[in-house]
């Protein structure tokens, strides 16, 4: 028995058979060959030629979609903008079909094994942008990288940046600055005033110490600037609070003392 397995014809000069025939195929690659088999008779007449198809299958993976970080992970008003709080974000590795594990590169490092994983939590980072990728791989070697997720992590809360109007003397946290005064004749009286901040920010909520300060009025306008028009109708000292978040979800608060006589 005479044998090839290049698909072209055997003949009585081609590789006897000894035993065991080793067919195989190159890493990284879907190879198709074909073993034909000729023999012969003890008188010497041949036989038509045996045809054998194998495929051989040694691909790497397809490279893995883009990552995604869990909505869990992704804090602040939008749970899809990747922009988080959160200093270990949990992401969802993209699974590909005959993967037996995934490597990770983070900020464009080198790729770490992490292995045959449907999730991935970072090891705490640092505030800032960042990226994620990753890769596949199984016995026969490793895929194209994923493409590029960006994202940043912000832990910072937004500070005050400037302020105007009558109510100008807000400071960071509960406590409130230095008085506003508001006039004794004609209750009730209304006083405005703006604090602008170092980002954009959402309003959370805006409070007083007594019934007798009321908020007329507050908004974000410009994306980082708070609008509060404020009335006394009694003679109190009292403050206004306001909590305002970023996009991150980091709350700043800030206070306004006031006074009427």
């Amino acid at each position: 028995m005479y044998y090839t397995t290049n698909g072209s014809a055997p003949t009585a000069s081609s590789t006897p058979y000894a035993g065991a025939i080793n067919i195989t195929g190159a890493n990284g690659a879907l190879t198709v060959v074909t073993l034909k088999v000729f023999t012969t008779d003890p008188l010497g007449n041949a036989r038509a030629a045996d045809s054998f198809a194998y495929n051989i299958d040694k691909q790497v993976p397809a490279a893995p979609a883009i990552p995604d970080m869990q909505a869990a992970s992704d804090s602040g008003s939008s749970n899809t903008d990747n922009i988080t709080k959160i200093t270990t974000p949990t992401f969802d590795v993209p699974q590909v079909a005959g993967a037996t594990g995934y490597k990770v590169s983070i900020g464009g490092g080198a790729f770490v094994n992490i292995g045959n994983v449907a999730t991935y939590t970072l090891p705490a980072q640092g505030d800032g942008a960042n990226t994620l990728r990753f890769k596949a791989y199984n016995a026969f070697g490793d895929s194209v990288a994923s493409p590029t997720l960006n994202f940043t992590i912000k832990t910072a809360s937004e500070t005050i940046s400037g302020q105007a109007g009558y109510l100008n003397q807000w400071v960071v946290g509960g406590a409130g600055g230095a008085g506003a005064i508001f006039g004794a004749v004609g209750y009730p009286d209304s006083r405005s005033g703006t604090v602008t901040f170092s980002g954009n920010v959402t309003l959370v909520s805006i409070t007083t110490t007594s019934p007798n300060i009321s908020i007329d009025s507050g908004n974000i306008t410009g994306g980082n600037t708070l609008n509060v028009t404020a009335r006394m109708s009694a003679a109190v000292d009292g403050t206004i609070t306001a909590i305002v978040q970023d996009v991150a979800g980091n709350q700043t608060t800030v206070s306004q003392a006031v006074s009427q006589f």
